[in-house]
């Protein structure tokens, strides 16, 4: 079993990789933005992001509350500020991703010609809705959800494979993991849709962080 000391060390390394993996993608040419290229780097991100929160709960097991200040890592807030450029990173390749995912919709309308029906197709494409990106703070989850409802969950002319498709690429972190498993599909929404608000819609947790937030500035 690894010591904190090499947990630790570990640590430090991930958050040098997501910094130094950010800088090579502003340095990227634009010729290279591609989208199999954001995906990849998209792919690295998240499995660094996996394996640097399975290294924090490690290093909480293994360092004594009294001792936690005497780390920077954990006087520094690093594990906040690795969640920061993580969120930051994450939207700017998302929202270069935008292009390439807004694929039109096909549609199928019944054109009446005698007594045989023929069908025409007509290319819907999905419109740009900027929405906020909720990565689980309780904090946020109350300006997300009332954005998100407002745009997307009433808009009777979304689909609900179009509302599914705002909502996971409005996630990041944590709620994103949630949904992971729920295929973009017609059927999935309104199931993916109450998963996420079972968990995030309490107002016990929301009303302690909202007041945290505001006594901590």
């Amino acid at each position: 079993m690894a010591t904190a000391k090499e947990i630790l060390n570990y640590q430090i390394e991930l958050y040098e990789r997501l910094e130094k993996a950010i800088a090579n993608y502003k340095k990227s040419p634009k010729d290279r933005i591609k989208r199999p290229y954001l995906e990849t780097r998209l792919q690295t991100l998240e499995e660094l992001y996996i394996d640097f929160k399975k290294g924090h709960r490690e290093l909480l097991a293994a360092v004594s509350p009294e001792y936690k200040q005497s780390y920077s890592y954990f006087s520094e807030d690093k594990c906040d500020a690795f969640e920061e450029l993580y969120t930051s990173y994450k939207t700017t390749i998302k929202e270069a991703l935008i292009p390439y995912l807004e694929k039109p919709f096909k549609s199928t309308t019944i054109v009446p010609s005698g007594d045989a029906p023929t069908t025409s197709n007509s290319e819907v494409k999905l419109p740009r809705i900027q929405l906020p990106v909720f990565t689980g703070k309780y904090e946020e989850w109350q300006a997300f959800y009332d954005m998100f409802v407002s745009l997307i969950h009433m808009n009777d002319k979304l689909s609900s494979v179009q509302k599914l498709h705002y909502l996971k690429t409005s996630l990041t972190g944590e709620p994103e993991n949630l949904l992971r498993n729920f295929a973009t599909t017609e059927k999935n929404y309104d199931e993916a849709w109450k998963h996420l608000t079972k968990r995030y819609n309490n107002r016990r947790f929301n009303s302690n962080a909202v007041m945290k937030m505001l006594f901590t500035q």
